[in-house]
Order: structure tokens, then sequence, then C-alpha cells
């Protein structure tokens, strides 16, 4: 599986600032949406898979709607003092 570009734009919002303030634990959020191509596939197979080997085309096509990924992340920072 891959993509064919290899830059992936993210459009997010974001709460919390782990390095500003005076207290030793931080927490912050960050919520967007991810845009992508949609993956290739290559599979290849032996012996009893080798029929469902040819199945890749199916798998792109019905994978040409996902293109926006939504992107969570959390954070914890301590200050070391």
């Amino acid at each position: 599986m891959g993509y064919e570009s290899n830059i992936a734009p993210y459009v997010g919002l974001g709460f919390g600032n782990p390095v500003q303030g005076s207290r030793a634990l931080g927490l912050f959020v960050r919520l967007g949406v991810m845009y992508t191509d949609a993956p290739r596939f290559d599979m290849q197979g032996e012996g009893l898979i080798a029929p469902t080997a040819n199945q890749d085309e199916d798998i792109e096509e019905g994978l040409q709607d996902f293109k926006w990924y939504p992107v969570l992340n959390l954070g914890f920072s301590v200050k070391i003092r």
C-alpha cells in the first residue's frame, strides 16, 4: 500500500500551550483534518490465496472517496525545573 504524493496537508485548531506559563504540568489538544490521495495497492499471492490477489483494483476503487482523515492529537507536558 502506498500513496502517490508524499505531501499530506493538515488544517486544525489547537488548545493549550505546553511551553507557556508557570505550571509544572500542561495539557494540549489539537483537532483537524488531513487530506491525501487515495491509497494504491499491489497485492500478490501464491497457493490458496492466489485467486484473490487480483482484488487490488476493487480495493482501490472502494477507497477513492476516502481522502479526508480526521486527526486528534492529545499531548501532555512536564516542565523540568
